[in-house]
């Protein structure tokens, strides 16, 4: 599922501050078919596949997804379950919202 960008970030700070990657919020028992199942993956690949092919041509697209994104989740991950190294503040930027250099 595609949360909005108060699910987003709240998804991204679990991560980073806990290295949890498991959904407990926004769920379907909650939000119908709009919710996510409990526990399935915050950061996940095959969501955002819509199927236009083959099959076999979508399970390809998925693992090339997971083989690029799924180190940064890894990684966000480690360091959230580190309390040493975990993150105390973040941000979330898209299109609409733009962060000024300096």
């Amino acid at each position: 599922k595609i949360l909005k960008k108060p699910g987003q970030y709240q998804d991204l700070m679990i991560l980073a501050s806990t290295g949890n990657n498991q959904a407990y919020t926004y769920l379907d028992v909650d939000y119908g078919k709009d919710g996510r199942k409990r526990g399935s993956e915050c950061f996940g690949f095959s969501g955002n596949v819509t199927p236009n092919g083959s099959l076999e041509s979508n399970v390809d697209m998925v693992k090339e997804f997971e083989r690029r994104g799924k180190p940064d989740v890894e990684l966000i991950s480690s360091y959230g379950s580190d309390p040493k190294n975990r993150y105390f503040y973040t941000m979330v930027l898209d299109s609409d919202t733009i962060c000024p250099a300096g």
